[in-house]
């Protein structure tokens, strides 16, 4: 889905395969795996199935990943326009990059 979506765009496939790789490193997490085996061995212990415990688990995980990412999602439309303006403004002047490279050798070792 991430190579369809960001075929045309190489830093945000890298993003979206980074953040993939943590979700499932996260997934794996000492707590997560606890939690579902508790959840399971109640449920065992009652007599109900528990087959469906690990899935509704992830899907709250994913769901929460999902609003979180809506909600983000206007500012980052309004941030478009932002650096539409800024790409006109910003222009390598000599003196930023003056600034730049005192900066940059004041805090190399020597």
């Amino acid at each position: 889905m991430g190579i369809v979506a960001f075929h045309n765009k190489p830093l945000f496939l890298g993003t979206a395969l980074l953040a993939y790789t943590f979700g499932l490193r996260h997934a794996v997490d000492a707590d997560h795996i606890a939690a579902i085996d508790n959840v399971t061995r109640k449920l065992m212990q009652e007599g109900k199935r528990s087959v469906s415990v690990g899935f509704f688990f992830a899907l709250g995980h994913s769901t929460i990943v999902v609003l979180a990412s809506l909600i983000r999602l206007p500012g980052r439309i309004g941030s478009r326009e932002m650096r539409k303006k800024q790409k006109r403004r910003a222009t390598t002047s000599p003196s930023r990059l003056t600034i730049s490279i005192c900066f940059s050798t004041a805090d190399a070792p020597r």
